[in-house]
């Protein structure tokens, strides 16, 4: 079982969410002391308040296309958003918190 520090957990988890964000460090280790959270403590699989806290600092990540060295990127928002919806299904999160939820309509009640 490989074993990893709740930073290490947290920048993983971001990355897995939005695979073009990266945060920085002092990013991370602030998120972690405001939810009263040892950085260099072990981390758990799947914390819910690792993935929330994730899922929060993904969503301030607001670029959605940046250029830097004459190399562009974009941010698949849809992605991201599907992205939230499954690691929330994973921790017992309510994605809703986070994101719009679909629903189907099939329009049968109008009849």
């Amino acid at each position: 079982m490989c074993i990893m520090t709740n930073l290490e957990a947290l920048s993983a988890k971001c990355t897995l969410i939005c695979s073009e964000f990266y945060p920085d460090d002092k990013v991370l280790r602030n998120m972690l002391f405001d939810n009263g959270i040892e950085p260099n403590g072990r981390a758990m699989p799947k914390d819910a308040v690792i993935t929330k806290q994730a899922i929060i600092l993904v969503k301030g990540f607001v670029a959605s296309s940046r250029s830097e060295n004459g190399v562009s990127f974009s941010v698949n928002e849809k992605a991201v958003e599907d992205n939230i919806r499954f690691w929330c299904g994973e921790c017992g999160l309510d994605a809703s918190e986070f994101v719009k939820i679909r629903s189907i309509r099939n329009g049968s009640k109008r009849w």
